[in-house]
């Protein structure tokens, strides 16, 4: 029987060695495949985090709109956020109504629910994905890409992006250049240059509107960041409001539409800014009622101090919310030109920086 030699026996392990390590990269590489999607062409999601607009310990809700709608392109699939009380979840994930549920596990699950569903690992802190207990395949395609997202650059920029502090304070106490202002500076720098418009003033608006917060919903139906009602997201081309870009799109047109519908030779520029904000809260025929009120009452209509007035004449509209809007924007507004300029040069902003405001991850909005 023939010896096999040592140098020999060491080219037989390498080369096994080498054959099972290609085995499971290439198992990994298919296991990583997130096309397996099957049956679905429209994913549809609901978010029942439990979050509200006034939290500060982060946009959860935000960071997982982002990654879902990351894990979902990447299958070469579309998708939509629907909207349903807290209550109905889970009979619309078991009825077929949803694919997928964004949850926080601190919430609690009933017991009569479990069973029938099943959850991702978590995408951050106690949020996970949950599909029914039958839909498996959803499930492993949506374990297999968070495993390797969650260990990305592009991951720990979007926790950068939405766990990071953007109040205002410290930067005017301690006068501190602010580099940035929201988590959506460069959606809102891309359309403010468009439709010419001072990014600080979008800024101000959607902190005022909805404070960063995507799902932010009002009495009034009114939807997303920058809280446009659908018959003015349609207007200007918002399919859909819940989509930050869509929404920041559709507001910055329609501020932008404002300010123009005011620019009259006689209007100063201070009140056409202020006449423009009064009526994208309230509406541009009710702002121009109030003017043509206050000419009758011997009122100046160019000024929106004398037009403020003019509303106590009247019972149908009495303002209040309007006027406080208004203060609060271009108080706000007036902050952001603060914190962005520095020897009169403006702070330009570095996209996905994430080296900057390093200890500020804790809080993300006022």
């Amino acid at each position: 029987m023939a010896t096999i030699s040592p140098t020999v026996r060491k080219m037989i392990f390498f080369g096994v060695a080498i054959i099972i390590a290609i085995f499971f990269s290439v198992r990994e590489n298919r296991n990583i495949d997130t096309t397996t999607i099957d049956g679905i062409d429209t994913v549809r999601c609901v978010f029942a985090l439990g979050v509200t607009m006034y939290d500060l310990d982060g946009m959860p809700e935000e960071l997982n709109y982002e990654m879902i709608k990351r894990f979902v392109g990447e299958s070469g699939k579309s998708f939509e956020v629907s909207k349903t009380k807290s209550d109905d979840v889970w009979s619309v994930l078991l009825d077929g109504e949803c694919d997928i549920v964004i949850y926080d596990l601190l919430n609690g699950i009933p017991e009569d629910v479990e069973p029938l569903i099943t959850y991702s690992t978590q995408t951050k802190d106690e949020i996970v994905w949950i599909v029914k207990r039958e839909n498996h395949s959803l499930l492993v395609s949506i374990n297999n890409w968070l495993r390797h997202f969650t260990h990305s650059d592009d991951y720990f920029k979007l926790i950068s992006r939405y766990y990071r502090s953007y109040r205002i304070e410290p930067y005017i106490n301690q006068h501190k250049k602010m580099v940035h202002l929201s988590p959506y500076d460069d959606l809102v720098k891309k359309y403010s240059d468009l439709y010419g418009v001072d990014w600080r003033l979008i800024t101000s608006i959607i902190y005022q509107e909805s404070r960063f917060h995507l799902s932010a919903q009002s009495h009034k139906d009114a939807q997303g960041l920058m809280q446009l009602t659908s018959g003015t997201a349609a207007r200007f081309g918002a399919t859909d409001p819940i989509d930050p870009e869509q929404n920041i799109m559709a507001g910055t047109q329609y501020i932008s539409y404002l300010l123009n519908y005011f620019n009259n030779e006689d209007i100063d520029q201070d009140n056409r800014l202020k006449f423009a904000l009064a009526a994208y809260n309230a509406g541009e025929r009710r702002i121009s009622n109030m003017r043509t009120l206050a000419d009758s009452l011997d009122l100046d209509n160019m000024d929106w101090e004398d037009v403020k007035n003019a509303f106590d004449s009247t019972s149908s509209f009495s303002g209040k919310e309007t006027k406080l809007y208004v203060d609060n924007v271009l108080e706000r507004y007036n902050k952001y030109l603060e914190v962005t300029t520095i020897n009169n040069s403006e702070v330009k902003i570095k996209e996905d920086d994430d080296n900057d405001e390093q200890n500020n991850t804790s809080e993300a909005s006022e």
